[in-house]
């Protein structure tokens, strides 16, 4: 079954869950086939990537003339991601900007370098949630591999159950493709996603954050007649403004 979010003639905004790969292997199709397969589509054409073990929102193109359009947006920066991750230990610095460029590792991994040529750019917020884990908002401004896995790890926070990057085990890695904002032939769009998979997730849906995104579709009760499409819609523009 596939978790569609978001649909129309030109593109399609999907849920990926975590420990999946995104293309085909020997053994399975990746996510983006068995979504052309399950869903009957002709065309399509993938717009972004996540890593395997990163659940979340997905942006693919259902025509080559959006799939032009929606790569411009990534290009110039007009479309803008948000991703969920939770750590434990102490970072360096609680928010503000990772910078810098990332070379091969050892082992298939990156890590970040103090020269900027051609950086990885991710800017963040974080809090406590208690039990010594933190919760992050993490905003890529660049699209590098494993970008967010390598910053958390350069401030000291590597992403709980991250192995490849010395993450603390736990039932899956904590990160989590959360909202995505583009504008697609003058129209703007948000989209956001809740993780569904992992117990410290469950602990983040109670937080501040998320608390808004968690509106009952209707409330009878309330003296004010608010549409939560809107409400949602409104508080994720302040989240993605907050890490502009």
């Amino acid at each position: 079954m596939i978790s569609v979010i978001f649909e129309n003639d030109d593109f399609i905004v999907v849920s990926k869950p975590e420990n999946e790969d995104f293309h085909d292997t020997d053994e399975q199709l990746g996510f983006f086939n068995r979504v052309k397969e399950t869903l009957a589509l002709d065309e399509l054409y993938p717009i972004h990537r996540l890593d395997k073990v990163t659940s979340g929102l997905l942006l693919m193109a259902k025509t080559l003339t959006a799939c032009q359009a929606l790569n411009l947006g990534f290009e110039n920066r007009t479309t803008r991601k948000l991703y969920l991750a939770i750590a434990t230990g102490k970072p360096k610095k609680k928010q503000g900007l990772i910078k810098g460029d990332m070379e091969r590792s050892r082992r298939g991994s990156w890590r970040l370098l103090r020269t900027t040529q051609n950086p990885a750019i991710t800017r963040f917020l974080s809090s406590g949630l208690g039990e010594g884990t933190r919760a992050y908002l993490l905003s890529p401004k660049t699209g590098k591999t494993h970008q967010l896995r390598v910053a958390m790890k350069s401030i000291g926070a590597p992403i709980l159950g991250d192995s490849l990057y010395a993450g603390d085990a736990a039932d899956r890695v904590y990160l989590h493709a959360f909202a995505l904002q583009l504008t697609f032939n003058n129209t703007p769009y948000v989209f956001s996603c809740l993780p569904t998979t992992g117990k410290y997730f469950q602990h983040l849906l109670e937080h501040e954050w998320l608390a808004p995104l968690l509106l009952p579709e209707t409330d009878t009760g309330s003296q004010t007649d608010l549409n939560p499409e809107i409400c949602h819609k409104q508080y994720l523009e302040g989240l993605f403004e907050r890490l502009s």
